[in-house]
């Protein structure tokens, strides 16, 4: 598998991840007593995915796509 090919599988798996993430937040936001802290730790989860991401975009060719 090509460089290209294999980054943007990887962009594909933490876009998804990064769904995921906000799937379980909104499921969460919307019980009578919303567990915060796992709220939080999702919300930082995605923030790391998200630099994951910015980094994984720089290396295609011609930077962020």
């Amino acid at each position: 598998m090509g460089k290209n090919k294999s980054l943007r599988k990887k962009i594909q798996g933490e876009l998804e991840v990064i769904d995921r993430h906000f799937k379980l937040i909104a499921e969460e936001l919307e019980k009578t007593y919303p567990d915060q802290r796992a709220i939080a730790k999702w919300e930082k989860d995605v923030r790391n995915h998200f630099n994951t991401l910015d980094k994984l975009r720089a290396k295609l060719p011609g930077g962020k796509r």
